[in-house]
Formats: C-alpha cells, sequence, structure tokens
C-alpha cells in the first residue's frame, strides 16, 4: 500500500493529528475543559476490538480540587506539576470486576464465569483501550500526556480503596499546550526493524 493508497482510507489531517503531528503534552495554558468530551470519545473508542470483547478500562475524571491535590501528592516529583495544572486529570484504571459486565453485552455466561478474576486479561484489555482513548483525544482536537510515574499502590489505597479499580495510568488533557511538542522528536523504529514474515 503506497501513502497515497493510505490516505485515501484516512485523510492526511487525520494522519497527521493523530500520529504524525501529535506530540506527547504534558503543560497546557490555563483553560476550562468540559469533561463531557471524555464521555463523548469514550462513545466512540468503546467500539474499537478488545480481547473477548471485554471491556475491562474504567476512567476517573479527578475533578474536584481536594481529590486532584491526593493524586498530586503520589504522582512522581516531575509529574507533579503537571497533573497539579492540567484542564483534565483522568485516572486509567482496570476494573478487576471486569467480567460482571460481560453476559449484558452479549457474551456467553459461561465465558464471562471462566474470565472472571482474570487480572492479566483485565490490564492487557485496558492497555488496548487506553492507546484507543488516546487517539480519540487526539481526533477530538487535544492534546494528551499519558504518566505511569507515580505510586499506584498508593493512588488505589488513597482514591478507590474498597473498589474493584485498579489504576496504573493518568492522564493529563488540554487543548492549549504551553509548547507546540517535544523537538526535535525522537526516533522510532522502522517497519524493516519491526515487522517479520515467518
Amino acid at each position: 500500500m503506497t501513502t497515497n493508497e493510505f490516505t485515501k482510507l484516512m485523510p492526511k489531517e487525520s494522519i497527521d493529528a493523530l500520529f504524525l503531528e501529535a506530540h506527547t503534552q504534558r503543560s497546557f495554558q490555563p483553560e476550562k475543559l468540559d469533561r463531557s468530551v471524555v464521555d463523548r470519545v469514550y462513545d466512540v473508542i468503546r467500539w474499537a476490538p478488545t480481547a473477548y470483547n471485554a471491556s475491562a478500562m474504567r476512567i476517573t475524571v479527578v475533578e474536584s480540587p481536594q481529590a486532584r491535590e491526593r493524586l498530586v501528592a503520589h504522582m512522581s516529583q516531575v509529574n507533579k506539576e503537571h497533573v497539579k495544572n492540567a484542564p483534565l486529570a483522568l485516572v486509567i484504571s482496570y476494573d478487576r470486576d471486569f467480567s460482571i459486565g460481560m453476559v449484558e453485552m452479549g457474551s456467553p455466561q459461561q465465558l464471562a464465569d471462566s474470565l472472571a478474576g482474570n487480572d492479566e486479561l483485565a490490564l492487557q484489555t485496558a492497555t488496548m483501550q487506553v492507546a484507543y482513548l488516546i487517539l480519540g483525544l487526539r481526533g477530538a482536537g487535544l492534546h494528551v500526556g499519558p504518566m505511569t510515574g507515580g505510586d499506584f499502590t498508593a493512588i488505589h489505597d488513597d482514591l478507590f480503596q474498597g473498589t474493584s479499580l485498579q489504576p496504573f495510568m493518568v492522564l493529563v488533557v488540554g487543548s492549549e499546550p504551553t509548547d507546540p511538542g517535544y523537538r526535535p522528536r525522537k526516533g522510532r523504529l522502522s517497519a524493516e526493524q519491526v515487522v517479520s514474515v515467518i
């Protein structure tokens, strides 16, 4: 498939917004960003494929100043200021009880029962879904900074104690970055280095 053939499937503007011109962003201009954008993006990306059609990802919008302070306290030092000042801060978790909703979504009870308690599958599925979420937010014209630098055991114990949610990532989201991007962009492995045929 040539570049021209690829752009027939996806316009160049979309390719740029999702991949080529998009950069990880962690610092944003002060602004009020309506949290409903998260709902609207999720309503689109929820249809992307997951293992066994399981939907283990959970998104917690950290909106109140008190909850934001508690989250910031558990982030690594380099991430504290970014999380504190981001227009939106999202804690991404996997739900250890993800299988409960599978029957409602059309899976056989036997399959749901067989997957119950499978934390490895829940994390794998939620990790796939957060990648879709990042692209969905980019497609909505927003910028995203994914972060795993923090004490997620402490985040769980402080903010999610008594729930089935296991946090593993934080996303900071905004529409007006303070920096146009981290440049020069670091390299990526080429297709020749990554793709093999057996």
